[in-house]
């Protein structure tokens, strides 16, 4: 439990969740119908990615975790599409580059 507790709250992902969050809230200023499907897209990103820090670090590794990966950044994309007027939601690649370095094995 404690080792979970340690994960979650490891300092690159509070800045993650922290970014999702003010990326979902500057969403709000967007007109209805794009708003709901943009905040649903950083609503997703943030679970996605709470999915995979609750998995074992080396299943991480795994062919699962480059796909969970992979589906963060089309996430992000998705994001980017619906909340492009705002320009908060390329944060999001931002948050998943460095994610995704921190992850993927190094050559």
């Amino acid at each position: 439990m404690a080792s979970l507790r340690s994960r979650l709250l490891d300092p690159l992902n509070l800045v993650g969740y922290v970014t999702a969050a003010v990326v979902g809230y500057t969403m709000l200023s967007l007109p209805m119908p794009d708003q709901r499907y943009a905040l649903l897209a950083v609503a997703t990103y943030i679970g996605v990615s709470l999915l995979m820090e609750l998995m074992p670090f080396a299943a991480q590794r795994t062919r699962i975790g480059f796909v969970m990966s992979g589906a963060l950044a089309v996430i992000a994309l998705i994001a980017i599409w619906f909340g492009s007027h705002t320009g908060a939601a390329q944060i999001l690649l931002v948050v998943w580059v460095a994610h995704a370095s921190f992850y993927w094995p190094q050559r």
